[in-house]
């Protein structure tokens, strides 16, 4: 059964601009189960995951036209791969209304390594139209519409749920954010996430091609992390969940060693990423091991030292959800 949103935009006058702004962290799944079902909403994901400061941020000007017209920036270029974005817009407005939509996207996160950013910009772009049209869904419901989007295009499970909420958190029931229920946990905010896009995996291929094994070592995780929901025992589990899920190739491995010799004791990795944390009391010690060149340094930022011969992203655990 496929759900459709759509609001009515009769009301917008003339040829006023209408703007909206909003935000969404980034977010890294330590380890999941997928769960299908065949009304979409109730599709989605359990597991336990990370969302990062680092995230995506929509501007959105809204403006009657003499024909519909759609424009995606991201980070200032033409993205040509738009189908996530149209998704949302679906929900939202009527085919046949005749409206110029501009959305320009910012992050310093890569789309398609696992770092959740097709679940920020869809959420992100969902609160920004419903911004400018002057909030007249409530917030979950918003939620459940890039979800939706998310599931229809393959790209995701269950990014937005926990974007909703933020910080470390565990999804205990699957779906979309007015049907699943997230349990956060102790924001671990003492620690610094340092990550590194190593090579990009498609969501549908990865689900596709690892769908009993995600969901056998998916269980394990789970349970054992919820014996002791630590940040600690969340990369542990992480790293065992991703490594028996398909052998690390070379070219993780040599990225896994590296984190590990700049002294940093919490690494995992997540589909064609490698993560670790460092403690406040460590955070100038590694990151000057890393690169000279973030000493005063606003996080988020993104590293790049031809030095170290590998992109690094800098950023916090995120203190607050999706706004």
């Amino acid at each position: 059964m496929q759900r459709q949103t759509h609001v009515q935009n009769e009301s917008l006058p003339g040829s006023n601009k209408y703007y909206g702004e909003a935000y969404a962290p980034g977010h890294i799944t330590g380890f999941f189960t997928i769960h299908i079902s065949e009304d979409p909403v109730f599709t989605g994901s359990k597991g336990a995951g990370i969302c990062l400061e680092a995230g995506v941020t929509t501007r959105v000007t809204i403006r009657k036209s003499d024909k519909a017209e759609f424009t995606l920036l991201w980070n200032d270029m033409p993205l040509s791969d738009s189908k996530v974005s149209k998704s949302v817009l679906r929900r939202f407005f009527d085919p046949n209304t005749r409206l110029s939509i501009v959305v320009e996207q910012s992050s310093i996160l890569p789309l398609n390594y696992g770092y959740g950013v097709s679940g920020a910009s869809a959420l992100s772009l969902a609160l920004a139209i419903n911004k400018a049209l002057g909030s007249p869904l409530p917030r979950d419901k918003v939620g459940e519409i890039a979800h939706l989007a998310e599931v229809e295009n393959l790209t995701g499970l269950g990014d937005v749920s926990a974007q909703m909420v933020g910080g470390f958190e565990v999804r205990v029931v699957p779906g979309a954010p007015t049907v699943g229920k997230i349990q956060s946990l102790h924001n671990p905010e003492e620690y610094l996430i340092i990550t590194t896009p190593v090579k990009p995996i498609p969501t549908n291929k990865m689900i596709s091609d690892h769908f009993v094994k995600i969901n056998e070592q998916g269980e394990i995780a789970i349970s054992s992390f919820m014996k002791s929901p630590t940040i600690e025992r969340f990369i542990e589990l992480s790293r065992s969940f991703w490594e028996n899920i398909w052998s690390i190739d070379i070219e993780m491995a040599k990225v896994l060693k590296k984190y590990e010799l700049f002294g940093i004791g919490l690494v995992s990795l997540k589909k064609g990423l490698v993560y670790g944390l460092i403690h406040e009391d460590d955070v100038e010690k590694v990151l000057g091991r890393i690169s000279q060149k973030t000493s005063r340094m606003e996080l988020p930022l993104l590293i790049h030292d031809p030095s170290i011969g590998l992109p690094i992203i800098a950023t916090k655990i995120s203190s607050r959800g999706a706004y």
